[in-house]
């Protein structure tokens, strides 16, 4: 990258700042992670979350059919979901994003690098 250029890396945290704090979906785990060797093939950046698989308009269709609405209130982790906007409950749900522990050791294995999971992340979501 040239001097002076500069772009907007959308959904990233940067791998230049020391640790970085990951979360994972709603029940997954969450990781703190520094990385050893920033790039500018990167963008100086890190993934600063799990990532989305699906789109959030099409995730009540996908999963309204086997979950219902109340059922979402509760994660894998036991951890307990305050939300009174059905469409938000389906659309924040775990199963619309990728695998955390996939995302760090991809991560791991392009920035070298040492990283720890905390425990579930709690979501509070109206």
């Amino acid at each position: 990258m040239a001097a002076g250029a500069g772009f907007i890396v959308r959904a990233a945290a940067p791998s230049t700042e020391g640790a970085v704090l990951i979360p994972g979906s709603r029940g997954a785990f969450t990781y703190l992670m520094r990385p050893n060797k920033p790039t500018d093939r990167s963008a100086f950046s890190l993934a600063h979350g799990a990532g989305r698989k699906w789109s959030p308009s099409d995730c009540r269709g996908r999963l309204e059919k086997r979950y219902t609405a109340k059922g979402l209130t509760r994660t894998e982790l036991g951890s307990l979901v305050i939300c009174e906007d059905k469409e938000l409950l389906y659309e924040e749900a775990p199963q619309p994003y990728k695998n955390i522990s996939v995302v760090i050791e991809d991560l791991v294995r392009t920035f070298g690098g040492s990283h720890w999971h905390s425990s579930a992340a709690h979501y509070l979501q109206k």
